[in-house]
């Protein structure tokens, strides 16, 4: 949903500018992903607003990414070579702080 709404912002944007739908697409996906190479530009302020929210949406987008991968890690049985290595230490206190 969070693609959709990116990319439907970025054709909004795009087009008002009078933009190709290829070159919309690209500036809705290098800003939401933080690349921004600066050769497209919104040029009014609403537009630029847009650009923003479609950053917006590219973190949250992101965000969303990384919480699926992190969930995928932890769920999965550890190979049992490096189980070792992923337990904690004898003096776990510091590491423990912010666990709690």
């Amino acid at each position: 949903m969070l693609l959709v709404l990116m990319m439907l912002l970025g054709l909004i944007t795009g087009i008002r500018e009078g933009w190709t739908i290829f070159d919309s697409l690209y500036l809705a996906f290098v800003t939401a992903f933080t690349i921004e190479y600066g050769e497209l530009a919104p040029t009014y302020h609403l537009k630029k607003i847009l650009a923003v929210v479609v950053g917006l949406i590219g973190f949250l987008f992101t965000g969303v990414l990384v919480a699926i991968a992190v969930e995928s890690v932890q769920s999965s049985d550890p190979d049992p070579k490096i189980q070792p290595f992923l337990q904690l230490s004898g003096d776990d206190t510091i590491c423990r702080q912010g666990l709690d």
